[in-house]
């Protein structure tokens, strides 16, 4: 009975404890991420533009009523006009006497070569691959708040782990001490200096847990992704060219300033089209009226209307041209911001290395500095108090060793998740 029991726990905790890597948070992060809500919500949005941009003057039906009272001969005059694309139809009557009506056609040439509308068109097509960036950039700031969170949790567990088994070899030589305290060999400071430590590592580890708890929580908080019953996996070492990983931050940066560049583009070059070019209406129309007689009178006629603003100076068209200026020297200065921090990276990646190395060598070298001070503790040279001085020496550099590891690690990561191509 107690092996099926044992068997049915085994069972129990392989289905619902498991581990997880940072490659796979990534790409739960993929899914689970709330820019992905946003990004559908500005599509849906930029498409519903597109409908009504493309609609031109189709868009709805414009209606006047007008009502006017004759004082005089007290009576009353209405009219009504409903537009349509440039279609529309007019009616007119007084009170009790005749109605006349008038439809036709009325075109802006202008607005048929280039409207507002279609350079709204052109624009929205640029502002859909800027919503585009902003998403990719939104959730790759998240994916590098999940790295550093990542990271953070696994320094706190690397720091148990050391600390615990630090705890075993305490535990060991407390032994040893107790015993020659017992005896008399050693001094009560020499014992006590061990204790003291010995405690001060185990409060050390229950602050740790507390903080492991804590950060566990965030990333149900921060990135909906539940890690309940789940052990998190070593941040794995990427075997990357960075330096093409490297080469390609900002890029996508620089690929949205160029296209905020070119919607003032877009806008100057409407702006200077409007003002340079004249309004030009081009219509026909059919009237229809009923005379006092009874008498139905038709009349048709073409007509051409013609206006011109001169020696008119457009304040939004000034602005629009000097926001270009701007912008491209913007863009020019943001070219050289990219590639000066391409170079703190790759600097910073070299002074990470550099750190995991000088750190792995002085704990070697405080190790072997414990080794050979235990030993002559053991032949009687020196007091167990410099043995403990040089043991929390060798344990804060074995812990500084592993973060560092770690934070390299991580950085690798960053780089990757900041240099991988985009598709805009």
């Amino acid at each position: 009975m107690k092996k099926y029991i044992l068997l049915l726990c085994l069972v129990t905790q392989m289905l619902f404890s498991k581990e997880v890597d940072l490659d796979g948070l990534i790409e739960e992060l993929n899914i689970t991420s709330y820019e992905n809500e946003i990004y559908k919500i500005r599509q849906e949005r930029d498409e519903k533009r597109k409908e009504i941009y493309t609609l031109d003057s189709f868009n709805g039906i414009t209606t006047t009523v007008e009502g006017e009272y004759n004082k005089q001969d007290s009576i009353y005059k209405y009219k009504g006009r409903a537009e349509y694309g440039g279609f529309y139809i007019e009616a007119e009557r007084w009170r009790d006497s005749e109605i006349s009506y008038s439809y036709g056609v009325e075109k802006n040439i202008k607005d048929l070569i280039f409207s507002k509308n279609d350079s709204n068109l052109e624009k929205l097509e640029l502002n859909k691959r800027i919503t585009s960036i902003d998403f990719q950039n939104n959730l790759q700031l998240q994916k590098i708040e999940l790295i550093d969170l990542y990271k953070d949790y696994k320094e706190v567990e690397l720091e148990i782990e050391i600390r615990k088994n630090a705890l075993k070899t305490l535990k060991k030589e407390k032994k040893i001490l107790s015993k020659s305290y017992e005896m008399g060999a050693i001094a009560t400071i020499e014992l006590d200096s061990l204790l003291y430590s010995y405690k001060n590592i185990e409060l050390e580890i229950e602050n740790l847990k507390k903080e492991s708890v804590n950060l566990k929580k965030q990333f149900t908080y921060l990135f909906k992704i539940d890690l309940n019953n789940k052990k998190l996996k070593k941040i794995r070492h990427l075997k990357l060219n960075l330096a093409n990983y490297i080469e390609n931050i900002g890029e996508i940066n620089f690929e949205k300033m160029k296209l905020e560049t070119e919607i003032i583009e877009k806008n100057v070059k409407y702006l200077k089209y409007n003002k340079k070019i004249p309004e030009f209406f081009l219509g026909v129309e059919r009237n229809e009226e009923i005379n006092d007689n009874n008498e139905e009178i038709k009349d048709n006629r073409v007509f051409i209307k013609l206006s011109k603003d001169i020696f008119y100076k457009s304040v939004e068209l000034e602005d629009e041209k000097s926001y270009l200026v701007e912008a491209k020297i913007n863009l020019s200065e943001k070219n050289l911001e990219i590639k000066n921090e391409r170079l703190k990276l790759e600097k910073e990646f070299f002074e990470l290395s550099k750190n995991v190395e000088v750190l792995s060598n002085d704990r070697a070298l405080e190790e072997s500095k414990y080794k050979l001070k235990k030993l002559e503790n053991i032949l009687g040279k020196i007091g167990y108090i410099d043995v403990m001085e040089s043991f929390n020496d060798y344990l804060e550099l074995k812990i500084q060793e592993e973060k560092s590891k770690n934070t390299l690690k991580a950085f690798i990561y960053i780089i990757k998740i900041r240099g991988e191509e985009k598709k805009i």
